[in-house]
């Protein structure tokens, strides 16, 4: 008899406001998940579950997916008391405070270039490192403690980071790759001692805009293996096309600009924010996986607004072809996805899967 798993619902509060309800059961082979606003229009998408597949039964593997979807949701900051998450901003399921993301450049109007700061965007693995009297914790963008990183949490044990203030920024070493970096991050082994710690922003308890945070930074004792990213404060909107090319020139990801008059909106894809790349990216959730004539994997990406499209899976042709014949894995993950442009229909023009995203180590 085929397991039945009915509705778990889940909730969070948006940076607007707005209760957000995510709701999960299972219906024979499948798996119905539902989300959107409360009161408002809701998306629904349906994954079907392949038999035999790693060799488990179709209970298992049903029971296993919905679990992977649930723990996906409650990292990222959803919960299961709808009263709770009405009532509070959310936060990870360390309890600790979300990072702010940038939003893209095209996407921001009216910038102030003559109060505005620029830094490299540095193409390395998010780490948070809060202070709570002689407790110090690190985590990752989606709240995964980090514990691997002996040498810096020494090292910020030593820079008199005041009690209650989150240190933001990214382990990082230079021209190595991302998923490189997140192995030495999720794994302690001989390259981890070499990694930097680099701290661009600061999270304190009261609010306060960038250039206030920076100068807070600036008062630290940072030291090797921490370091504050170099920080361009005279920025000239005509120059930022050679910016950009010098950045990317030199191994980084593009540029971060940080506006005056925002505080540190934790959880926000903040305008105050802004990444100025050549490419857009954006990470995707993988809702099912077709075979190309080829063989090889071609993913199905689902956008926030409900809009799907295809994306050839990234790696090597081996890696893709791996990816087919083990596809019941990769289903829920998310991949990041380059692209030129939206198209009228609202679809990514030319997508292309550079990595694989995993959010429980993120």
């Amino acid at each position: 008899m085929e397991l039945q798993i009915d509705p778990i619902f889940l909730y969070k509060k948006s940076a607007h406001g707005k209760l957000q309800i995510w709701s999960i059961r299972s219906q024979g082979d499948e798996i119905i998940i539902t989300w959107g606003e409360d009161g408002g229009r809701q998306q629904t998408q349906v994954e079907s579950i392949d038999y035999g597949l790693a060799g488990r039964t179709l209970d298992e593997q049903i029971l296993s997916r919905v679990n992977s979807r649930v723990n996906g949701k409650l990292d990222q900051g959803y919960v299961q008391d709808r009263a709770y998450a009405l009532m509070n901003k959310p936060v990870n399921r360390l309890g600790l405070k979300k990072p702010m993301l940038a939003a893209s450049f095209d996407s921001v109007r009216d910038i102030d270039f003559s109060t505005s700061v620029m830094q490299c965007k540095y193409d390395g693995h998010r780490c948070l490192i809060n202070r709570d009297g002689d407790d110090y914790q690190a985590y990752s963008r989606n709240g995964k403690p980090i514990e691997t990183i002996y040498e810096i949490m020494e090292a910020v044990k030593q820079i008199n980071l005041p009690d209650g203030y989150t240190l933001d920024g990214e382990l990082y070493h230079h021209c190595s790759p991302l998923q490189t970096i997140t192995s030495w991050v999720k794994r302690r082994q001989s390259m981890t001692q070499y990694l930097s710690y680099i701290v661009y922003d600061l999270i304190t308890p009261d609010a306060k805009f960038y250039p206030q945070r920076l100068q807070e930074l600036l008062k630290l004792n940072i030291k090797r293996p921490i370091k504050l990213a170099p920080t361009d404060i005279s920025i000239v909107e005509d120059r930022i096309p050679n910016m950009l090319d010098k950045s990317i020139d030199a191994g980084y990801e593009g540029l971060i600009l940080r506006r005056d008059g925002f505080p540190y909106e934790d959880g926000k894809r903040s305008k105050g924010l802004v990444k100025i790349k050549r490419w857009m990216d954006d990470e995707f959730k993988v809702i099912s996986i077709k075979q190309s004539k080829e063989g090889y994997a071609v993913l199905k990406c689902i956008m926030d607004s409900g809009v799907t499209f295809d994306a050839t899976a990234p790696g090597t042709m081996d890696d893709k072809f791996d990816i087919w014949r083990d596809r019941e894995q990769w289903i829920g993950k998310f991949v990041s996805i380059q692209y030129a442009n939206l198209t009228k229909d609202g679809k990514p023009f030319h997508p292309i899967a550079t990595m694989w995203r995993d959010k429980g180590e993120e």
